[in-house]
């Protein structure tokens, strides 16, 4: 009986502790506006990556079709 005491009281310490957060009572700064500054940071870094794999995709499909094309007039010229 004494270890399933231990256990919800270990268990509502650390339910306690999640929900307050990373950061401690010290922490001087205003949290609402620093989890405003890092969203904005994460949103910008997941739109740079997004630009990124557009322009490689972009770069990767006109290759492929400039190779394509290229096959086909090589096709064209042997055939007719």
């Amino acid at each position: 009986m004494n270890l399933l005491v231990n256990i919800e009281e270990i268990r509502a310490r650390a339910r306690k502790q999640i929900e307050d957060g990373a950061v401690t009572q010290d922490y001087g700064l205003d949290r609402a506006r620093v989890i405003g500054i890092l969203n904005a940071a994460l949103a910008t870094e997941i739109r740079l990556r997004q630009t990124a794999t557009l322009s490689f995709l972009s770069a990767t499909a006109r290759d492929h079709f400039s190779q394509t094309n290229l096959s086909l007039r090589r096709f064209h010229r042997i055939r007719f």
